[in-house]
C-alpha cells in the first residue's frame, strides 16, 4: 500500500481550461481557483475537461475535489506529452481526392467506419489491371540524410492481406510490407517499420527512413497479395480500408492529426476524443466509495453539499509520473442523482510521498455549527458549515522526509495542497475519509516553526 502523499504545487493553476460543455456562468475556469465555490459545471451527466500547459509540467495525479459524483461514476484521464508537429500531407482522410495520385486502383469514399468513429475511411480498390495498385502524394522537400515517418491506418476489409509503404525519390528501395490480418511487419528495406493494433481490426502502419539524397519525394501505400510486391490483377470490387495518413519530419509521427487542403500543424499536447497519447487510464471509478448521507438533506441535495460534508474526492493516481503538455478528463456518471456534474476544484501535478507512513493517523470533523440555551435554559443549535481536519504526526519521519514535508508546508496557508493519507487503499471509505484539499491551520503555526528540531503534529483543514 502506497504512503502518505503530497500534492503541492497544483500545474491547474498555470493551465489554460475548457471544458465541453458548461451550464450558465458556471465556467471551467473555476476549477482553478482554490475555493469551493463558485463550481463548473456541465449540462449533462458527461463531460470533458481539459488543461493545457504553456510549459511542460510533471503529472502524477489528477483529481476533483468538492464534486457531485456518484459512486458509480467513472473517468479517463489521458495525458500528453507531444509536441507541435506539422502533418505534411493534404487531405488525409479522403483518398479520392485529387491529390492522391492513384495507379490501378479506385477509391470509394466514406466506405467504412474509421477508428475515430466517424464513416471516414475509403476503400482502396485494386482494378482488374495487372500490375501494381497504389495510392501516391508528395511528402515534399527531404534534406539529405533527413529522416522522414509516414503512417496510414489501414484495415483489410474485403480485398487484399498485405500493405506496403515505400518512399520514392531521395529514398534508395526503402519499404515495409504490413500483414493486415495478423498486424505483423512482414519485411523492411533500409527504413524501420512498426505497426499499432488498434480496435475494429485496424492496424496503424509506419514507416521512418533517412534519405539519401536531397529531393522532393513522395511516399506510395500499395495494395499487394504477397510480401514481394508483385504484379497483380485484382477483382474491380475488393479493396481495403485506408484512413489517416501522417507524413512528418522526423522519427516519430506520434498521434494522428488531420489536414484538408494544406498541411496541417498539431498543436504543443494536443488531445482529441479518441486517441490515448502518452498515457490512458480507460474507463476508471472516479470515488468509489459509497456517497456521505448527512441529515437534513436528501440524497441528491447532499452530493453537492461540499460546506456541509457532502460531495466526494475524484481521484486517479498515475503509475508513473508524466511530463505533460495537456491533460484530458472524460468523465460519465449516469446514476448522477442531480442530473448533470459538477466540480469545485481541479488539481494536476506530481506528488511527493513518506517513507513511512504516517503514525497515529485521524481526521476531524470541525463543525462550526453554535449551541446557546434559551432563556428557558433550553439547548438551541444554529447549524454551521464542517469540513475535516487532517493531523500529521511527524515522529515517525526520518529527518530527511521531515525536511521535505517542511519545504512542501511552507506555503501552504496560502496554497492549498491536497494529502492523502491512504491512498489507492483497499478501503475506499478509508481513502475517502483521509483525503482532504486545504490548508495549514493556523493553530499549526507554532509547531511549523519547530518541526525540523522536535517531533510534533501539523494539520491540514479543508478549504
Amino acid at each position: 500500500m502506497p504512503n502518505l502523499r503530497i500534492v503541492s504545487d497544483n500545474a491547474i493553476e498555470r493551465a489554460t481550461l475548457a471544458a465541453s460543455s458548461t451550464a450558465g456562468a458556471l465556467a471551467v475556469g473555476n476549477l482553478a481557483a482554490a475555493q469551493v465555490y463558485p463550481v463548473w459545471r456541465a449540462t449533462g451527466r458527461d463531460a470533458r475537461v481539459t488543461a493545457a500547459f504553456a510549459d511542460a509540467e510533471p503529472i502524477g495525479f489528477v483529481g476533483l475535489p468538492f464534486c457531485n459524483l456518484s459512486p458509480t461514476a467513472r473517468l479517463r484521464v489521458r495525458v500528453s506529452g507531444e509536441a507541435a508537429i506539422t502533418n505534411n500531407h493534404t487531405y488525409t482522410e479522403a483518398f479520392d481526392n485529387a491529390a492522391w495520385t492513384k495507379s490501378a486502383v479506385t477509391v470509394a469514399a466514406n466506405a467504412g467506419t474509421a477508428p475515430d468513429g466517424a464513416v471516414t475511411a475509403d476503400r482502396i480498390i485494386a482494378t482488374t489491371t495487372s500490375g501494381t495498385h497504389y495510392v501516391q502524394q508528395s511528402i515534399g522537400a527531404v534534406a539529405l540524410n533527413g529522416l522522414h515517418t509516414e503512417s496510414f491506418f489501414a484495415k483489410r476489409d474485403t480485398g487484399e492481406r498485405y500493405l506496403r509503404l515505400q518512399f520514392g525519390t531521395g529514398f534508395t528501395n526503402s519499404f515495409a510490407d504490413f500483414d493486415l490480418d495478423t498486424g505483423d511487419v512482414v519485411a523492411t528495406s533500409n527504413c524501420t517499420a512498426r505497426v499499432d493494433a488498434r480496435p475494429g481490426g485496424w492496424y496503424r502502419c509506419s514507416i521512418t527512413a533517412s534519405a539519401t539524397s536531397a529531393a522532393t519525394s513522395f511516399v506510395q501505400v500499395y495494395t499487394n497479395r504477397s510480401t514481394n510486391g508483385a504484379a497483380y490483377a485484382g477483382n474491380g470490387t475488393a479493396g481495403i480500408l485506408l484512413w489517416g495518413a501522417m507524413g512528418v519530419a522526423g522519427p516519430v509521427a506520434g498521434s494522428y492529426y488531420p489536414s484538408t487542403s494544406a498541411a496541417a500543424t498539431r498543436p504543443a499536447g494536443h488531445i482529441d476524443s479518441w486517441q490515448s497519447y502518452d498515457y490512458d487510464s480507460g474507463l476508471v471509478l472516479a470515488c468509489p466509495a459509497p456517497a456521505v448521507r448527512l441529515r437534513g438533506f436528501t440524497p441528491a441535495q447532499a452530493a453537492s453539499a461540499y460546506a456541509y460534508g457532502g460531495g466526494a474526492y475524484a481521484r486517479h493516481w498515475l503509475p508513473i509520473e508524466i511530463v505533460a503538455r495537456a491533460v484530458a478528463v472524460d468523465i460519465t456518471d449516469p446514476d448522477n442523482l442531480q442530473g448533470y456534474i459538477e466540480a469545485g476544484c481541479m488539481v494536476a501535478s506530481s506528488f511527493w510521498s513518506l517513507t513511512y507512513n504516517a503514525s497515529a493517523a485521524s481526521v476531524t470533523m470541525v463543525d462550526r455549527t453554535e449551541i446557546t440555551r434559551s432563556a428557558a435554559g433550553g439547548q438551541l443549535a444554529d447549524p454551521g458549515t464542517m469540513s475535516r481536519k487532517v493531523p500529521v504526526d511527524l515522529r515517525a519521519m526520518p529527518p530527511a522526509d521531515r525536511a521535505t514535508f517542511l519545504n512542501l508546508m511552507r506555503n501552504s496557508r496560502a496554497h492549498p495542497i491536497l494529502l492523502s493519507v491512504f491512498p489507492m487503499h483497499a478501503d475506499v471509505e478509508l481513502e475517502r475519509d483521509f483525503m482532504v484539499y486545504g490548508r495549514r491551520t493556523k493553530d499549526s503555526d507554532l509547531a511549523y516553526q519547530f518541526m525540523n528540531a522536535y517531533a510534533t503534529t501539523l494539520e491540514v483543514e479543508e478549504i
